[in-house]
């Protein structure tokens, strides 16, 4: 299901795969992209590797930052430290809400995903990146 956040500069895209089992999720894994054409070429193996994972009762959120994607703003907007604010935001009002946050990134997102976990003071379960090293990439399990 998509929605959007609202963010301080725009709201932000947002797709929300629920576990499959119907079960209340408890852990959330907060997808952060990769950047700019590496988003949009990954975003059919995002999707898959998001269905693998509720498989699995995870809940995962996957967003679009500010002026990237289908969120708000212009990308001559957005700036890292917009990034790491609206991340940080979206981790306090999901463990606020009671759950567990874990962050899963895609190659530079995965440099923003480390700099968002040592400035935030989040109390953050781990931090899972994946990069693709090959031309044909799995869904693999967090299990």
């Amino acid at each position: 299901m998509f929605f959007f956040i609202p963010g301080e500069q725009g709201n932000l895209y947002a797709i929300y795969y629920p576990p499959v089992s119907g079960a209340s999720a408890t852990q959330i894994l907060l997808h952060i992209p990769a950047f700019a054409e590496e988003m949009n070429k990954s975003r059919r193996m995002v999707a898959l590797q998001a269905r693998e994972f509720a498989r699995h009762d995870y809940g995962v959120l996957v967003i679009d930052l500010f002026g990237t994607g289908d969120s708000q703003g212009d990308f001559s907007d957005a700036s890292w430290s917009l990034w790491k604010q609206s991340l940080t935001e979206i981790c306090a009002q999901l463990l606020q809400q009671g759950f567990n946050v874990s962050f899963w990134a895609l190659r530079s997102g995965a440099l923003l995903a480390l700099d968002v976990a040592e400035h935030a003071q989040l109390p953050l379960k781990n931090l899972l990146t994946l990069t693709a090293m090959e031309s044909e990439a799995k869904a693999v399990s967090p299990r």
